[in-house]
């Protein structure tokens, strides 16, 4: 009688990649990326699902089948985890694009919390008119 089991590593792995498809949250560029880190960094970590399931695999499973699928399953969460981490990548490079520099303007956090908050006996801020 014939194992059954490479049909459902077969079906945990296909599982797997649905479940990180299915969880992954919806990243859109027209609000700036800079502002979306939670939802890069979310990403990554459900990336990790399915690759950790591969090396699940590929560590427990001995026939040659199963370690076909465990490298096919490695293969394919390397690809989710590649493309994760190229979204983190490219949040960081909008955050440091899109942000404002700190020594940009000396006393830019001072007007900032007196235009915001009304705060007296803060530093004015000297500008030539």
């Amino acid at each position: 009688m014939r194992s059954h089991r490479p049909i459902f590593l077969l079906i945990g792995t296909i599982a797997a990649n649905l479940i990180f498809l299915a969880l992954v949250p919806n990243v859109t560029d027209p609000p700036r990326l800079a502002g979306q880190m939670d939802k890069a960094l979310l990403t990554l970590a459900l990336s990790l699902l399915p690759f950790a399931w591969g090396f699940y695999l590929l560590f427990f499973y001995r026939s040659f089948p199963e370690r076909v699928l465990a490298y096919l399953a490695i293969a394919v969460s390397l690809l989710w985890v590649g493309i994760s981490t190229k979204l983190i990548i490219d949040v960081i490079k909008d955050r440091s694009v899109h942000w404002p520099k700190p020594d940009a303007d000396r006393a830019g956090i001072a007007r900032r919390l007196i235009i915001e908050h009304h705060w007296s006996g803060l530093p004015e801020s000297r500008t030539s008119a």
